[in-house]
């Protein structure tokens, strides 16, 4: 979903701003695109990838890529297998503003730390990394809890619902990393006006990350929200690969290049990221370029591509704030 760029806005469950966690910038979507669905719920921040911050990205030149650009215009077909990437490869297809060529040479495509400001800026021309929101509760600090700090009842009813959702091998290829555990009599103590608010508050919110370097995905977090009995309050951000197993099959980021180029997108300072969408049930590539800045606010191109079949899910222009 689009996220805007460089306005930060916090909804608070109660109280006011901890000043966040993350200095990635928040985003927000279009209020004149009737597609978009509210991308952060009251009290969440929406974190985003470290590759979204703006900067200059290089030119896209690669016109061979263009003849092998997956099909499109809604159908659905089947995503091209794609190879592990290559570190000494001209993976990113394109010229830096000075026309040197852009390549990932002597890069470690499965982590970028360690990295020079100049190897960041080449690694993240051809990478993504999903990171996971975080729900602000004013003063309130909700516990980021170890895996064995869950009660075990929760734990076995979370796991039993992901493997029925996910899939045995997907689950078990998954990281947890914390999230958020909260204590309703300390958030009432902390808050006493907490009591009063409108929505459902999660017990937890559970992080799981997984990476496909040999598909331009440093990592992806997925994270879902329970009830304190376990139950699902907010599912995980990932499709029902039981339900569906051709989800399981992903496209490259290079896969997902061709098919903006064919669809006549113009990657020229276009940022990758990558996330999901509820209403296909679905991971989707999407690339956002500026096309407007007036000091004040400007505009952004975006195209968002089923990241398994390549079927183009939305094309618009959405304007943004400082």
């Amino acid at each position: 979903m689009k996220r805007c760029i460089g306005i930060v806005v916090i909804v608070l469950l109660v109280g006011c701003s901890d000043g966040g966690k993350s200095n990635s910038r928040m985003q927000a979507p279009s209020a004149s695109d009737a597609s978009y669905r509210s991308a952060v719920e009251p009290g969440e921040s929406k974190t985003t990838p470290p590759n979204t911050s703006r900067r200059p990205v290089a030119k896209d030149t690669s016109d061979s890529r263009q003849t092998e650009a997956t099909r499109i215009g809604g159908d659905s077909v089947p995503a091209q297998d794609s190879q592990p990437l290559d570190p000494h490869a001209d993976s990113a297809g394109g010229r830096d503003p000075e026309g040197t060529t852009v390549t990932n040479a002597g890069i470690d495509a499965s982590d970028p730390s360690g990295m020079n400001a100049e190897q960041l800026y080449r690694f993240w021309l051809t990478h993504v990394e999903k990171n996971p929101g975080w729900s602000h509760m004013g003063s309130y600090e909700p516990r980021n809890p170890a895996y064995l700090d869950i009660p075990k009842a929760v734990r076995e009813k979370v796991e039993r619902h992901l493997r029925e959702r996910l899939g045995d091998a997907f689950y078990d290829r998954l990281k947890f990393t914390g999230g958020q555990m909260v204590d309703f009599d300390e958030l009432r103590r902390v808050d006493p006006d907490s009591k009063n608010i409108k929505w459902t508050i999660h017990a937890y919110d559970l992080h799981y990350r997984f990476a496909m370097p040999d598909k331009g995905i440093v990592g992806y977090t997925a994270q879902i929200k329970l009830n304190a009995d376990g139950s699902v309050l907010h599912e995980i951000d990932l499709p029902n690969f039981v339900q569906h197993p051709e989800k399981l099959k992903f496209l490259s980021i290079d896969d997902a290049r061709r098919v903006a180029i064919a669809q006549g997108y113009d990657l020229t300072d276009a940022r990758p990221s990558i996330d999901y969408d509820a209403d296909c049930d679905c991971v989707y590539w999407h690339f956002e370029r500026q096309i407007e800045d007036d000091g004040i606010g400007g505009k952004d191109d975006d195209i968002e591509i089923n990241a398994h079949t390549g079927a183009v899910l939305r094309r618009y222009t959405a304007e943004w704030i400082r």
